[in-house]
Order: C-alpha cells, then sequence, then structure tokens
C-alpha cells in the first residue's frame, strides 16, 4: 500500500508534465486514458484492491500533469509562425484570410489576418500576424474573409526595452499572435486581394451588420458622444477615433 500517499502523488504529477515536455501526445488520447484508467479505479474500490486502486490513482495523476501542460502551453507544430519567425526582421510574401475588417489609423493601416493553412515565401505555415500596411492601399475593398497576399517586413514582436514597460509581446501571444509585420508598398504592389468569402458566414453577416450600424450612428449621433468614425477617407474607408 502507498504510505505516503501526496509524495507520490506529486511525483507522478511531475512526470507527468516531464513526459508531455518530452513527448506530443493528442488530447484524445489523455482523455480515453482517463477514462480507461478512472473505471480501473472504480474496479479496484469495488473489489478492494489497494494495487489496482492506488496504481489506477498514479496513472490519473500522471495524465493531468500531461494534460496540464499541453494545455497552459499549447505545443504548436513545426512550421507554425511562431516556431519559423525570430526578432530579426525579413522580408516575406504572406498569403492568409482576413480575420477581421481592416481598421484604418491616422497614420497606418492594421490589419489583422491568419495565415492557416496559407504560406511564407512559397513555404506551408499557419498562425496570427498583426500587419501595419503603410499608403495609399485602398482597404475599402477588403473585407472579413477575403484571402490576401502582402509584401513586407516580419518579425516576432519585440520585447520590453525598459523595466515597466508596456509587454506588447505578452499582450499579442494572449491573443494567439506571435508575428508582426510591416508594409510599406503602395498600391496592390504591397497587398492584393486573391479570393474572397473564406471567413465564417455568421461572423462575416455581422461584420456588415456592424457597418451598417456604424454609418447610421455617424450620421445621426452628436460628435463625440460614441466611439464613433471621425472621419471618412476618399474611398470610403472609415477611420476610427474613440473619443
Amino acid at each position: 500500500p502507498v504510505r505516503q500517499p501526496l509524495l507520490y502523488l506529486t511525483i507522478a504529477y511531475i512526470l507527468g508534465i516531464i513526459f508531455a515536455l518530452l513527448f506530443s501526445i493528442p488530447f484524445i488520447i489523455i482523455f480515453i486514458g482517463l477514462s480507461v484508467l478512472l473505471l480501473f479505479y472504480l474496479i479496484g474500490i469495488k473489489n478492494n484492491s489497494n494495487l489496482i486502486k492506488n496504481t489506477s490513482l498514479l496513472l490519473i495523476v500522471f495524465l493531468i500533469g500531461v494534460l496540464f501542460y499541453n494545455i497552459h502551453t499549447r505545443i504548436y507544430p513545426e512550421n507554425h509562425i511562431k516556431n519559423i519567425i525570430s526578432t530579426e526582421k525579413v522580408q516575406a510574401e504572406v498569403c492568409g484570410v482576413l480575420v477581421q475588417d481592416p481598421v484604418k489609423e491616422l497614420e497606418k493601416h492594421k490589419i489583422q489576418l491568419l495565415v492557416d493553412a496559407y504560406e511564407i515565401n512559397g513555404k506551408k505555415t499557419s498562425g496570427l500576424i498583426l500587419v501595419s500596411a503603410y499608403g495609399n492601399i485602398g482597404l475599402a475593398d477588403y473585407n472579413y474573409g477575403d484571402v490576401v497576399r502582402i509584401k513586407g517586413e516580419i518579425h516576432s514582436p519585440e520585447l520590453p526595452k525598459n523595466p515597466g514597460e508596456f509587454h506588447y509581446k505578452s499582450y499579442l501571444a494572449r491573443k494567439k499572435i506571435f508575428a508582426v509585420m510591416s508594409s510599406s508598398l503602395w498600391g496592390n504592389e504591397g497587398i492584393s486581394k486573391i479570393d474572397t468569402g473564406k471567413g465564417n458566414l455568421f461572423i462575416g453577416f455581422a461584420y456588415k451588420i456592424k457597418t451598417k450600424v456604424t454609418k447610421i450612428l455617424y450620421t445621426t449621433m452628436p460628435f463625440g458622444v460614441f466611439p464613433v468614425v471621425s472621419s471618412v477617407s476618399d474611398n470610403n474607408i472609415w477611420q476610427q477615433t474613440y473619443l
């Protein structure tokens, strides 16, 4: 029988984390293992078998350690953007799907796009990239779900340079964004649409409703009352300013 259960359970939990660090185990295998071991644990209790009960319990805690590691430190595939992009700025051509409508600011357009199953410099990759595209690139023609090709400099977000400075890299990581990109090329040289309608149908519909509501609010509400569009450019791109 187990004389020091807490110690043994702690060791099993730590071994599970170490095992998950060394080997990638699919979630489905973990859940099947937990279900089977739970059944054996109940059988051990019913038959008053300490060997079955204690062994099953240790293995359950072991798999819980594996599960904990996989949940809190998700293992991304080798070709994921997180694993192939460094802080060094490199020229790249990216193909991906816009996961939100473009937003124009005073100095730049920011586009968050999904590169899942698309390419960076001809190589398959996946992951989110936050793109800052500068210049008159006509983003009024771009919407959620469009497949775009963008040329520019790509790199991972930089770490804070001074103590207490805003940790932009961690902020983006919480949003599953591990790369940023800057494009200063003009017109279709920097960004071009190669397909449409690749996003979620319901989200796309929601963005269309949001655009219509925003236009109505802009034309009917007093200036400064709502986070409204403060100006409309010649190419009808809405410029948001939170007042």
